[in-house]
């Protein structure tokens, strides 16, 4: 609601500048998505994405359609956006290689032939941060965590119901570790379902 408020109210770090910050147009556009206000991102990309340097532009509009995509349910065509997106910002990549196992989750939990893409990925993001070299320390904890994260979302989806009670500890403990949002949205979820 502050970015909001501080959008519609043309007031915003840089404003007097006539290019809008790539690292502030991406937190401004996917705080609209967490806080599930869709509607006012794809508002947002629209006004804000011819502000932003021209030689980031492109790849912008795939990162933000690729965000949006997802958020209305359109896992394939987000990952589309994903292999049109070019890997050079660490910020951005960041935010797009957990979005690329968080479509191929959601596409495996409606279809199990999505099951064997869906560890191909988690283990490439696994060794992607595990051997980046350009990656800070905080990223790649990050990323690691949400790998960890992912694994135990697998077990759960691959387990039966006396496993999946038996996972109920670790997913409890796992959601008072974990700093991200969407992780913690699935598992508060999952948690809801098994009561």
């Amino acid at each position: 609601e502050i970015i909001k408020f501080f959008m519609d109210k043309n007031i915003y770090p840089g404003k007097n500048f006539p290019r809008m910050n790539m690292h502030y147009y991406s937190v401004f556009f996917l705080q609209g998505l967490i806080a599930n206000e869709i509607k006012w991102s794809e508002d947002f990309y629209k006004k804000y994405i011819e502000k932003v340097e021209p030689d980031i532009k492109d790849n912008l509009i795939d990162y933000s359609l690729a965000f949006l995509n997802y958020h209305k349910g359109n896992y394939v065509e987000s990952l589309g956006n994903i292999a049109n997106f070019k890997f050079t910002e660490e910020a951005l990549i960041y935010e797009i290689k957990l979005l690329q196992v968080q479509n191929y989750y959601k596409l495996m939990k409606s279809s199990e032939g999505y099951y064997d893409t869906f560890n191909y990925a988690l283990d490439a993001l696994a060794h992607f941060f595990d051997l980046n070299k350009k990656m800070s320390e905080t990223y790649k904890n990050l990323g690691k965590e949400f790998v960890k994260g992912m694994r135990l979302l697998r077990n759960h989806f691959n387990a039966d119901k006396k496993a999946q009670h038996d996972l109920k500890f670790e997913l409890e403990n796992f959601l008072r570790k974990t700093k991200n949002f969407w992780m913690q949205d699935i598992i508060v979820e999952i948690l809801k379902e098994g009561n």
